[in-house]
């Protein structure tokens, strides 16, 4: 065997040095449980097909996803997921979806941000810059280093929010490299099922009913022939290897996402709720915004998939 280059041992350090060099790694690690816990939810048949924007909101909401002896913000994060769910393409109020009024104090209004540093803008644009040219999580790992350095100058609000959204995204990318496949698999089996009922039934709003919760969802559907009189499924008239984004495509654009979440929530949670509003907010709205960006990718696999708009 060939034995690593300095440059690779280098790559190997940075990873680690990042790791240790951040007093809000915590925030990625618990925001990749996170996505763990969601995906559990979603191999329970049905559970998303009740209204994903909806469960989605919640979720990110619920306290069980900061990690206990952590801060928590005095408003359980809910203006951090507001606008996070405020950005999705799918899910945004101005499209068509408002949380329930069970589950957070909504104002059905775009929640107040704190307003950002220039500095703390220039450092949120190297890190999409990072994440779009990075060739590899260690590669990844070393071009975040030095932004760190650069967040020292900051408030401490800001250094928080600039350190969690390193953290978010430097684990996002880990995470989603390996397991958008998965999560894209595990979206299909739980939609398709509602997709083919609603297209024997001659029903061509598919996102509306099927996205939000009107269909059956993933209880897979008996779909009877009148001539045959037999359970059969619809064929699918594009393969998964034609459709959707690529693999290096959907799980860049949801890291990215992760990222934006985090600095929105972080933002918003801080308004209110000082540093523990900024970094229960750059959590929550990190891992809300990387779970809608990982359902619209799966969501337009699965659109042409079936042909359908």
């Amino acid at each position: 065997m060939t034995a690593p280059s300095d440059a690779e041992h280098a790559a190997s350090r940075g990873e680690e040095r990042l790791k240790a060099r951040n007093r809000y790694e915590w925030i990625g690690v618990a925001h990749n449980k996170m996505l763990d816990d969601f995906r559990s939810d979603l191999r329970r048949p049905g559970t998303l097909s009740k209204n994903l924007c909806d469960y989605v909101g919640a979720f990110s909401m619920n306290e069980a996803r900061i990690p206990v002896g952590r801060p928590r913000s005095p408003d359980n994060n809910w203006r951090a997921v507001e606008a996070v769910i405020d950005s999705s393409q799918l899910c945004s109020a101005k499209r068509r979806l408002r949380l329930s009024s069970g589950f957070a104090p909504y104002t059905f209004v775009a929640p107040v941000v704190e307003e950002p540093s220039r500095t703390a803008l220039a450092l949120l644009g190297q890190i999409d810059m990072a994440l779009s040219v990075a060739t590899s999580a260690r590669d990844l790992a070393n071009r975040f280093f030095p932004i760190l350095d650069s967040a020292q100058g900051l408030s401490e609000l800001e250094q928080a929010i600039v350190s969690a959204t390193v953290s978010v995204a430097q684990n996002s990318f880990v995470y989603w490299s390996s397991q958008y496949p998965l999560f894209e698999a595990e979206a299909i089996a739980e939609y398709s099922p509602c997709i083919e009922e609603q297209l024997v039934m001659g029903n061509d709003r598919i996102t509306d009913t099927c996205f939000i919760g009107k269909g059956s969802g993933g209880a897979v559907a008996s779909i009877f022939s009148p001539d045959k009189g037999a359970s059969q499924r619809l064929v699918r008239t594009r393969s998964r290897r034609t459709c959707g984004p690529s693999i290096k495509e959907g799980f860049r654009h949801i890291a990215s996402a992760d990222a934006r979440g985090a600095w929105v929530g972080g933002f918003s949670g801080g308004l209110a709720g000082g540093l523990a509003g900024a970094v229960a907010g750059a959590l929550a709205g990190g891992g809300g915004n990387s779970v809608f960006a990982a359902a619209e990718n799966a969501w337009k696999t699965l659109k042409c998939m079936y042909g359908v708009t």
